[in-house]
C-alpha cells in the first residue's frame, strides 16, 4: 500500500500516475520580470521581479529553488518515513545552501541540507531507522547525486 502510495495519487477522484504529471511553466516578461506557474493547487505561483535589484546583485534565484525543492523532498520523506511508523513529529525546520565551482563555466557542486528535528522522547530507534532509511536520499536528491553532492545532516532537538 505505501508503494502505491507513491506510485500514484488520488485526489478528489482523479488518479494521477506520475507520468500525467502536468508541467511546470515558465513566462519570461523582460530581463527584469519572469514568471514560474506550477499548476498546482499546493504550490502558489512564483514571479520572479529583479526591478530593484540591481544587476550585479542578481542571479542564484534558480539555485536557491533547487535547495528548497531538495530540501522540501527530504524534510518530507523524513516526516512520512517517522509518521508511517507511528512517530509524531513535534517540530521539523531546514536550512539549505548550495555551493558553486569557482572555475567558469559554474556549476552546482554540492548542496548542503540540514533539518532539525523534534519528535517525542523514547523514539530513538525508530528515529535511527528512519535516518538510515534518509540516508539513501530522496527522489530529488538520489536523481541530483550522481553530478551534485548532497550532504545531509539531521540535528535532533
Amino acid at each position: 500500500m505505501v508503494k502505491a502510495f507513491f506510485l500514484q495519487t488520488i485526489c478528489g477522484g482523479i488518479t494521477m500516475g506520475s507520468n500525467d504529471e502536468v508541467p511546470v511553466e515558465y513566462v519570461f516578461h523582460d530581463a527584469d520580470t519572469q514568471d514560474i506557474l506550477f499548476n498546482d493547487p499546493d504550490i502558489n505561483d512564483l514571479e520572479i521581479d529583479h526591478c530593484d535589484t540591481p544587476v550585479v546583485m542578481r542571479g542564484g534565484t534558480s539555485r536557491r529553488m533547487l535547495a528548497g525543492s531538495v530540501m522540501a523532498c527530504m524534510g518530507g520523506t523524513l516526516a512520512a518515513g517517522l509518521e508511517a511508523r507511528g512517530v509524531t513529529v513535534e517540530s521539523l525546520t531546514g536550512k539549505a545552501k548550495v555551493q558553486t565551482s569557482q572555475d567558469f563555466p559554474k556549476r552546482i557542486e554540492a548542496i548542503d541540507i540540514e533539518l532539525k528535528l523534534k519528535v517525542p522522547a523514547g523514539n530513538e530507534k525508530v528515529l535511527n531507522k528512519v535516518e538510515k532509511i534518509l540516508a539513501k536520499g530522496c527522489m530529488i536528491s538520489r536523481s541530483l547525486k550522481p553530478a551534485i553532492k548532497i550532504r545531509e545532516v539531521i540535528i535532533r532537538e
